[in-house]
């Protein structure tokens, strides 16, 4: 028989309700309220107690299920952990003082009781992570929330506003919309997203819209092999696009093209971001020749590139936006997606769909609670500092000779070659 669990909820509180489940649960298993091997309600029972939906129980369980305070058995439910986390009690100054006198041997005096154990730390002095502990905090965060996406598929089915069409889940296209309006010049609606089974899908299904044996195709130099594939299968004539080069050289004399592909954060052959007067003369050379623009940005966000995307750019609906998920953050997932406008979307999605291929519905919930808690972009911010600063490293032992020991850099998640950082899927 699991007990009723008398939490107050304060829905004026700017804690989330999950937290204040959460840290109820905690202190009651901390205090003896709820002694080992406590059966805990159900989480639609609890739900239901509380006045609120399915997902804050969940999230309140899975975060202290990972924290040893609970355990989940087919058949009986969720109880509280035979052997829970003791709670964390500091020693006094005087028990300090005396642990640091009995390490420092008989013969030395213990520090005067008033010494702090050492000096304050000031904020932003960590140690960066090491590559193994950034990708068990990555893969620890997808692990979550692919968990509890599986959990509410099974249980509870996806909710209404959550629904997946043909070209997506709803759910998950509200939120990359909304994600995309802050970088292109109109705000683009759910329906102007579509998700795909991985990025190599999304430009594939772009080029088989447009491409041809007839049709002239620009591709950016230095753009990756692996996804330059897609555009030369179609037979369609490609030339490169040096798009570091000045107004007179940004392409060959051609009076059309159909297709032009850029990744404006990796221009060129040495991967630097393009600057702003190379992306608006890029922009003012597709309007002369009649193009449209395939913008691929899987690097914008790893990599230390804040200038407007060609998206932010666009006054006459030319550019489309290619996105996807970096590996180190959703290890395993395939998940892509395409931010078409208007005018263009219909003939994409017509491609999209033929390609048959479509993505994993679980993998799309768990995304979509990623994005809406904020989760992703922490974890983004995380990958990004961390490459930042295998960088450094790697520019400051180049700077120091052969004698040097030098940091290698590692195969880029989201190309299949060039620099980045290298991460484990599986810590």
């Amino acid at each position: 028989m699991s007990p009723s669990l008398p939490i107050d909820l304060d829905r004026s509180s700017a804690q989330p309700l999950y937290r204040q489940i959460e840290r109820w649960i905690r202190h009651a298993i901390d205090g003896g309220r709820l002694p080992p091997g406590t059966r805990l309600p159900g989480v639609r029972t609890l739900a239901r107690d509380l006045g609120v939906s399915v997902v804050p129980v969940i999230t309140a369980y899975e975060q202290l299920g990972a924290d040893g305070y609970l355990v989940s058995q087919v058949g009986l439910g969720t109880m509280v952990a035979p052997d829970p986390p003791r709670p964390v009690q500091r020693p006094g100054v005087a028990a300090t003082a005396e642990a640091h006198a009995r390490s420092r041997g008989a013969g030395l005096p213990a520090t005067n009781r008033w010494v702090p154990d050492g000096p304050p730390r000031s904020k932003g002095s960590r140690e960066p992570p090491t590559d193994g502990d950034l990708a068990r905090r990555l893969a620890r965060s997808w692990s979550r929330h692919l968990h509890r996406a599986r959990l509410l598929t099974e249980a509870i089915g996806p909710e209404a506003s959550h629904q997946a069409d043909d070209l997506g889940l709803v759910w998950l296209r509200t939120m990359l919309a909304v994600r995309a309006g802050l970088h292109r010049a109109d705000a683009p609606g759910a329906d102007q997203c579509i998700v795909t089974a991985g990025v190599q899908a999304a430009i594939a299904a772009v080029a088989r819209t447009w491409l041809g044996p007839d049709r002239t195709c620009a591709v950016a130099s230095g753009y990756p092999t692996a996804a330059r594939r897609a555009f030369e299968a179609t037979g369609a004539r490609l030339f490169d696009l040096d798009t570091a080069a000045g107004p007179r050289a940004l392409g060959p004399p051609v009076e059309r093209a159909d297709l032009v592909v850029v990744a404006p954060a990796l221009a060129g052959l040495a991967a630097t971001p393009l600057d702003l007067a190379g992306r608006r003369r890029l922009m003012d050379w597709a309007a002369r020749v009649g193009a449209i623009v395939v913008e691929d940005d899987r690097e914008r966000d790893v990599a230390a590139d804040r200038l407007p995307t060609l998206g932010s750019l666009d006054l006459d609906g030319r550019v489309i936006g290619v996105g996807g998920i970096p590996a180190e953050i959703a290890p395993g997932a395939a998940l892509g997606y395409l931010v078409v406008p208007s005018e263009l979307h219909g003939p994409v999605a017509a491609m999209v769909l033929a390609g048959g291929q479509a993505p994993g519905l679980v993998e799309q919930e768990a995304l979509a609670s990623m994005l809406e808690s904020g989760d992703f972009e922490r974890d983004l911010r995380r990958l990004r500092e961390a490459r930042g600063q295998r960088l450094v490293v790697e520019r400051t032992t180049a700077e120091q000779g052969d004698g040097a020991v030098r940091v290698r850099s590692g195969t880029s998640s989201c190309w299949g070659s060039g620099q980045g950082l290298r991460l484990r899927n599986r810590p």
